[in-house]
């Protein structure tokens, strides 16, 4: 459900029965595919005009394949599921978008060096562009089958804690 008051989705949710891709260059071929995905979103007014965003996602099975073409080399990473979740505070989404869409109406690089100080007005009234961004992703039951043998890591995560750059 998209809400033009906040400039994103209330509510959002996807599924998705598999996706898979293949990938290659000069050096390696890639396949991977995962199966079950499922995302869920939820948008609300947040303070001082922005908006908070709350987002869970899950993924069954996946593997990636890499064969090396230069180099004999094969390469096996599975993962029975991934978790990930995160969510921004206070993100000031509807001047970014405003922000977007003159860049993107611009015909020509020189409309927006003529806009420079409409620019930087624009970018500096959302400030701060959010005031907190956060999320973890993990992977679980890991496995990484390699040209000298297999590899179990168990459950992998990635965790961050993205305070406003200003702050930074």
């Amino acid at each position: 459900v998209f809400d033009p008051k906040i400039a994103t989705f209330s509510t959002y949710e996807a599924t998705c029965a598999s996706m898979s891709m293949e990938m290659e260059d000069p050096e390696s071929n890639v396949t991977a595919s995962i199966g079950q995905i499922t995302q869920k979103m939820t948008g609300a007014a947040g303070s001082a005009g922005g908006v908070d965003i709350t987002a869970i996602g899950s993924a069954t099975d996946f593997v990636e394949n890499i064969v090396g073409k230069t180099k004999p080399l094969t390469i096996k990473v599975a993962a029975k599921s991934l978790n990930s979740d995160a969510k921004i505070d206070n993100l000031q989404l509807t001047t970014v978008l405003e922000f977007v869409g003159m860049a993107a109406n611009s015909k020509d690089p020189k409309e927006l060096i003529a806009k420079q100080a409409e620019i930087k007005q624009k970018l500096t009234a959302a400030l701060p562009l959010w005031n907190n961004l956060s999320g973890t992703s993990k992977l679980n039951d890991v496995t990484i089958d390699t040209p000298i043998g297999p590899v179990k890591l168990g459950t992998e995560g990635l965790s961050d804690d993205i305070p406003d750059p200003q702050t930074r």
